[in-house]
C-alpha cells in the first residue's frame, strides 16, 4: 500500500469519528458541551425541599455545561414574573421556573416571550399552556398521598385501630399539590373503614415551613390539644411534620404519634431511621433536575423537547412524571447512603 493511500484511508477514518462524535452529541441533547451560556431557576420561595431542588438543579446544570442563576421569588408571583422579564432582557439562554401561583402560568409564559420553558417541580393548573417550548417536569402529587394512605392503613389495622384522632398539615392555599396530597391520603384511610377525626376546627395552613409548623402546633396545644389525644399527624410535606413534632416533644417528650410526611428531606429520613417518625413519599430531587436541565438543554438549541430525555419514569404530552417512593424504616438506609 503507498502512502498516499494510506494517508486517505486516515484521514477518512478521523473524519468518520469526528461525525460520529457529532451527531452522538446531537441526538442525545444532553448538552455535554462548553459555554451554553446561563440558565437560572426561577424558584418559588426557600423551603427545605426547594433548597434541595435547587442545589440539584446547579449540579446538573454545571454538568451539562451552563453557568447557573437562581432567583427566589419569595412566595410573590408578581415578583417571580418581573424576575422573569428582566432575564429575558439580560439575554439568558434558559428558563426553569417553579411556580409560586400554579393558576398564573400563562402570565409567566407571556412574560418570557420567545423562550423555552421548564416547568419545575409546580405543575400549571392549566395544562393547555404546554406546548413543545412550554414543558412540565414534576412528580404526580396524588400518588404521595396515596402512599401515605396505604402505608398508614397497613400499620393502623396491624394496631387493630377504628377511629384515627389527627393533625393535618397542609401547604399555601393557592397550590393544588397540597390539597391533592391531603385528599388522596384522607380518601385510602376513609375507604379502608377508618373514622378519621381531625383534632382541630380547620387543617392547619403552614406554608410548607417547618418554623410556622411548630408554631401553630405549638398554639393548638396551648389551648388545649392534649399530645395523648394525636394519634397520627399527617403532613402534606416533611419539613411540616418535623415543626409539628418539634412543638409536641416540647410540651410532651415521651409523645409517640404516627407522623407521616411527603418530600424524603434528609431531616425526615433521619427521623424515620431513628423510629421518630413513620414514613415519607420520596420525592427525588435530583432526578427532577436532571431531567428538567436536559429538557432545557434541548430547548435551548432547538433539538425536540423529548430528545435524549432518559431519567423520567414516564412521559405525557409535555410532560414527564418522576414518581415518588414510599420510604419507611425497613428501607430508609438505602436512601440514607444514596
Amino acid at each position: 500500500m503507498n502512502k498516499n493511500r494510506l494517508l486517505a484511508m486516515l484521514t477518512a477514518c478521523v473524519l468518520c469519528l469526528g461525525l460520529l462524535t457529532a451527531c452522538g452529541t446531537q441526538s442525545t441533547g444532553s448538552g455535554q458541551m462548553e459555554d451554553n451560556g446561563p440558565i437560572t431557576l426561577f424558584l418559588s420561595q426557600q423551603d427545605d425541599y426547594l433548597t434541595v431542588l435547587q442545589q440539584e438543579c446547579a449540579k446538573a446544570a454545571e454538568a451539562n455545561g451552563y453557568q447557573f442563576h437562581m432567583e427566589d421569588a419569595e412566595g410573590d408571583q408578581d415578583k417571580q414574573i418581573s424576575q422573569i422579564k428582566q432575564a429575558v432582557k439580560k439575554g439568558e439562554s434558559a428558563f426553569l421556573v417553579n411556580l409560586v401561583d400554579p393558576s398564573r402560568a400563562d402570565e409567566v409564559i407571556k412574560a418570557a416571550g420567545n423562550r423555552g420553558i421548564v416547568f419545575l417541580n409546580r405543575e400549571p393548573e392549566d395544562h393547555a399552556v404546554l406546548d413543545q417550548k412550554h414543558i412540565y417536569v414534576g412528580s404526580e402529587e396524588e400518588s404521595a398521598g396515596e402512599l401515605q394512605g396505604q402505608v398508614l392503613a397497613e400499620y393502623c389495622q396491624s394496631e387493630g385501630m377504628k377511629e384515627i384522632r389527627y393533625l393535618l398539615l397542609t401547604g399555601p392555599e393557592s397550590l393544588p399539590s397540597s390539597h391533592q396530597r391531603a385528599d388522596a391520603v384522607l380518601n385510602i384511610m376513609n375507604e379502608t373503614g377508618f373514622r378519621m377525626k381531625l383534632l382541630t376546627a380547620e387543617p392547619l395552613e403552614c406554608d410548607y415551613l417547618r418554623s410556622t409548623a411548630e408554631e401553630q402546633v405549638a398554639a393548638q396545644l396551648s389551648t388545649g390539644l392534649k399530645p395523648e389525644e394525636i394519634d397520627c399527624i399527617i403532613s402534606t410535606n416533611d419539613a411540616m411534620a418535623l415543626g409539628a413534632m418539634d412543638a409536641l416533644k416540647t410540651v410532651d417528650p415521651e409523645a409517640e404519634p404516627i407522623v407521616i410526611g411527603v418530600d424524603g428531606i434528609p431531616d425526615a429520613l433521619q427521623a424515620i431511621h431513628d423510629g421518630t417518625m413513620m414514613m415519607t413519599a420520596y420525592q427525588d430531587a435530583s432526578r427532577q433536575a436532571q431531567t428538567a436541565i436536559q429538557v432545557a438543554n434541548n430547548l435551548n438549541h432547538g433539538y425536540p423537547y423529548n430528545q435524549g430525555i432518559t431519567v423520567a419514569d414516564s412521559v405525557d404530552d409535555n410532560i414527564f412524571w418522576i414518581s415518588f417512593q414510599s420510604v419507611t424504616f425497613d428501607n430508609v438506609g438505602s436512601f440514607l447512603n444514596s
